[in-house]
């Protein structure tokens, strides 16, 4: 489930993603008490856009308000908490 394959294809070397990842979930909002890990597809990128493979998240002020249910997230960007991502 976790392991990944990186396959040669013309000398190109092409990462298969997994299918599913794991993610903190706050439902509709409210103290840690809303907090669940959930199994969740991985999305697919539209045109201009990447995907990455998250390795660490940061969790900030942003996400504290947006857990809480008092800051939305920004246009375009993922509902789910840790937006600042490495990978």
């Amino acid at each position: 489930m976790y392991g990944v394959l990186i396959l040669a294809i013309n000398n190109l070397k092409v990462k298969l993603m997994k299918t599913s990842m794991k993610l903190i979930d706050h439902g509709t909002g409210g103290g840690v008490d809303t907090l669940h890990m959930i199994d969740a597809e991985v999305p697919v990128p539209g045109p201009e856009q990447v995907l990455i493979e998250v390795n660490y998240a940061g969790v900030n002020r942003p996400d504290l308000l947006q857990r809480s249910g008092s800051y939305p997230p920004p246009p375009g960007a993922s509902p789910y908490l840790g937006l600042e991502v490495s990978g």
